[in-house]
């Protein structure tokens, strides 16, 4: 009898606790760094793990349909949801937009890239696609719960940045920050030069505003290290792509990644970049802190 006395607490308890937490983003309490640190610790492993599992071997395609799905559901399940979604066409290819409602100057862009269906020949696995949109749906979907200050929209891109940009209607002219996001499960100790974990990387095109975010970085992260790219280092990406239509329209912007530098993935672009060789701990950690950071800035919780 004590036995199941104690089991039916227990359940209780984590009832109770799921509710707090669901009424910590139905009334909007996320005010301060401890607050949004709290929900953000809804973040579990498992569910980081289950998701990546869930993407693998889905198509492009079946992948925006999949989280066009889990946006609907919150916007069913919220009676004050404050998101939309849209797909935005350019030929045969594709990008799943979840946008604020009420769009304001000022917002934030989110952007991870798929699979482009046209090339037949490459393979896209757990880190170098999945683990930038498992991280950014986690974003999304926070981000519709919740009445930012400077809203944040989510892309999960099929397009290039160059056809992204022609297809977006966001007022790009006042963009407060274009944030990128890819490749951030790998973490090794044996390849990394410096034999340490939760080593990530960042490159920006605002000096001081990137700054200001490399702060934030720092005082948001749970363990992750965000070093710092110079321009040289992240010509040395694999995936380099020019920013020049970014700067072009003087939109600043962030881009999160692994330390490719000091720990490359040997097993991007090959058939081992599968779930198993993810470093969840890693993984996790950088997902909490990604969202954390960007939150913290929709919020304007940066003090």
């Amino acid at each position: 009898m004590k036995k199941i006395h104690l089991v039916l607490f227990l359940i209780s308890f984590n009832f109770n606790l799921l509710n707090l937490f669901a009424q910590t983003i139905n009334d909007r309490q996320l005010k301060t760094p401890f607050a949004l640190k709290y929900a953000v610790d809804a973040i579990t492993i498992k569910d980081l793990e289950n998701d990546l599992r869930q993407l693998q071997d889905l198509s492009s395609t079946e992948k925006i349909n999949l989280l066009q799905l889990e946006i609907k559901k919150i916007k069913n399940s919220h009676s004050n949801s404050y998101c939309d979604s849209r797909v935005l066409s350019l030929g045969n290819l594709k990008a799943l937009y979840v946008f604020p409602k009420n769009n304001k100057k000022q917002n934030i862009l989110a952007i991870t890239y798929l699979n482009n269906p046209q090339n037949k020949n490459e393979i896209f696995g757990a880190d170098e696609i999945n683990s930038g949109v498992v991280a950014l749906k986690k974003l999304a979907i926070m981000s519709c719960q919740l009445p930012l200050i400077r809203p944040i929209s989510v892309i999960f891109s099929e397009l290039d940045r160059k056809n992204l940009l022609t297809q977006l209607e966001e007022p790009l002219t006042d963009l407060y920050l274009w944030l990128e996001v890819f490749e951030i499960g790998h973490d090794s100790l044996r390849s990394d030069q410096l034999k340490k974990y939760y080593n990530r990387a960042y490159f920006s095109n605002q000096t001081n505003q990137q700054n200001a975010w490399a702060n934030l970085l720092k005082e948001r992260s749970y363990s992750s290290i965000f070093r710092r790219l110079n321009e040289e280092e992240w010509k040395k990406h694999r995936l380099f792509v020019n920013t020049s239509e970014l700067e072009l329209k003087k939109i600043p912007f962030l881009f999160l990644t692994n330390d490719y530098i000091n720990d490359p993935n040997n097993k991007l672009g090959t058939k081992n970049d599968f779930v198993e060789t993810i470093n969840m701990n890693s993984f996790h950690d950088t997902v909490k802190s990604l969202n954390n950071f960007v939150l913290s800035l929709g919020l304007d919780i940066v003090k």
